[in-house]
């Protein structure tokens, strides 16, 4: 076979045939680079079937000693070593204490590198106190980590750490994040006096293969939203009626990762609890004398019912119509010394690009300046995003809402409004790391009493 290079759009759709024939390229990655190297080769005059094939068989060769490689430079839950610092000192109530972490790989060496996601808490050995704190992780980006647990009460404390996610698999999640309409939404299209009806797919980001007389587009650029979908042949865009994300297909999202990326998020790499040395419960004294508590409080920023700020949530059908931009909501919104806004802007975007998220709190926290403008004695309040289930273990479940996503949403959202005099952010992150019980999104009624106390103590210092 030889190629045509007269037109780019020719030679895309044929290197990406015989990239198609390989096994190995099933998977996006694979593929994704496979096509660079291919459309490198038609740059020239003329390109043979079997050099572009012997180009796919050196890649992946080279990719599976990198599967291999990566497994064996991954940090190993079993050998990872959890040290206390100071370990023979008294503690008391106010101090500090410090723990190390050394990642270490399967062939028990220290990793060079850091990135390892970890949630770690401190928790009382007395069950009648229910009391645990999170600890603050430092990354020094060179296999090592140093969690600080700031100690709250007296009695014996045990330290557990938990490692959510190898840095190997955190680079999967990046990169899985950044790939745009993952998920599959659809959309109906009713003709309410001929009861004719369409359905179409619709997609959250943009889409440039969809041209534009084939799309209805229901972007809100004030919100910096989009919501295009793929425009019915017999159909005005203006008979759309519900949507909903089609749960049922996650093989798109499956395609995004090689076989052996899967064992990453499985079992012993997964969620694995690691061994603190020493074992035994750490000891904390009250302090000698009263004195003012010299914690950090957590930063605040300045706060009707929780809003909507997307247009599909789940996976039953809504009624377009009924759907509205936390923008629009917040742009309707009266305000007054009567009224607290509360704000919680994560749960359904994990999937997302973390560009697109951004955008869209943008423009929400230029609702809420508009609000202030109008209503200064409203109080706005956004909670940032607390860990959750994954069903059943699912790899779908993670590669679209890991609590590394979660966690970076949480991120974004201190970063936009931490320093904003208009908000206070609800920061609720350590909160459910600590929680006694379960992991979910729709957290269980002790971290609710939690949450509220902590709200109402803004709302009513007094």
């Amino acid at each position: 076979m030889i190629f045509d290079t007269t037109g780019k759009w020719p030679r895309r759709d044929k290197a990406s045939t015989l990239v198609d024939k390989l096994p190995t390229t099933r998977f996006w990655c694979f593929r994704e680079a496979l096509l660079s190297r291919v459309y490198g080769l038609l740059g020239k005059t003329v390109v043979t079937e079997e050099r572009v094939m012997a180009s796919a068989r050196m890649y992946a060769a080279f990719t599976l000693v990198t599967a291999v490689v990566v497994f064996l430079t991954t940090t190993y839950p079993t050998y990872t070593e959890v040290v206390v610092l100071n370990r023979d000192r008294l503690y008391r109530k106010g101090d500090v204490l410090t723990v190390k972490v050394v990642a270490i790989d399967k062939k028990r060496r220290p990793k060079p590198y850091g990135g390892d996601f970890f949630h770690t808490r401190l928790v009382s050995c007395d069950r009648s106190l229910q009391a645990s704190s999170a600890g603050h992780v430092t990354d020094h980006c060179n296999g090592t980590y140093t969690v600080q647990f700031p100690l709250y009460w007296v009695g014996n404390v045990s330290i557990k750490i938990q490692l959510v996610h190898p840095s190997e698999a955190v680079k999967i999640l990046q990169s899985v994040r950044q790939v745009p309409n993952k998920r599959d939404f659809h959309c109906t299209f009713v003709e309410l006096t001929t009861k004719a009806y369409d359905t179409r797919q619709c997609f959250s980001s943009n889409n440039p293969s969809l041209p534009p007389h084939r799309r209805c587009d229901f972007s809100k650029w004030e919100a910096n939203g989009t919501w295009i979908c793929q425009k019915p042949e017999k159909l005005p865009c203006s008979a759309i009626a519900k949507c909903r994300w089609k749960k049922s297909d996650l093989s798109r999202v499956r395609d995004l990762v090689s076989q052996e990326e899967m064992k990453l998020f499985q079992k012993p790499y997964l969620e694995m609890e690691l061994e603190v040395n020493p074992k035994e419960p750490i000891r904390i004294l009250r302090q000698n004398c009263p004195h003012q508590n010299t914690f950090q409080r957590v930063p605040g920023t300045r706060a009707s019912p929780e809003l909507r700020w997307d247009i599909v949530q789940g996976s039953d059908w809504i009624d377009f119509d009924d759907s509205r931009y936390t923008v629009d909501e917040l742009d309707a919104t009266q305000g007054g010394p009567n009224t607290v806004v509360v704000l919680s802007l994560w749960a359904h975007f994990t999937a997302e690009p973390l560009d697109m998220i951004r955008s869209r709190l943008y423009a929400v926290g230029g609702a809420i300046h508009r609000l202030m403008r109008r209503s200064p004695d409203t109080q706005v309040f956004v909670r940032t995003g607390t860990t959750r289930e994954h069903v059943k273990g699912k790899l779908e479940f993670y590669l679209l809402a890991s609590d590394w996503l979660a966690y970076e949403i949480t991120e974004v959202i201190r970063e936009v409004f931490r320093a904003d005099p208009d908000v206070v952010v609800l920061d609720t992150w350590d909160m459910s790391v600590c929680q006694p019980g379960k992991d979910n999104v729709h957290p269980d009624q002790t971290m609710v009493d939690n949450q509220l106390n902590r709200l109402f103590s803004h709302i009513c210092p007094k």
